[in-house]
């Protein structure tokens, strides 16, 4: 997850960067074990939500995003909701 944060300015525009890798790396992992990858996307995600670097706060939303499909919607919102109400 770490990866997403990696900056790609020396890439080509053609190739596929690291963050886009590991987001679709993320992405397919998380519809492979499914509610499994929430304990791990949510320690990231707690870790660096509240980073004072901006790309570190940024990979974490994308993290949540990424994985959106991969656990049931129940077990996503019942995460996610307490956790939103935090941030506010």
């Amino acid at each position: 997850m770490i990866k997403v944060t990696v900056d790609d300015d020396d890439e080509e525009d053609d190739e596929t960067g690291v963050q886009q890798s590991a987001g679709v790396c993320l992405h397919r992992i998380s519809k492979l074990i499914g509610n499994a990858v929430l304990d791990p996307v949510l320690i990231f995600v707690r870790t660096h939500i509240s980073s004072q670097e901006w790309q570190k706060r940024y990979a974490a939303i994308i993290c949540l995003g990424i994985i959106t499909e991969g656990p049931d919607k129940p077990a996503f919102c019942a995460i996610l909701t307490p956790s939103l109400e935090n941030l506010f």
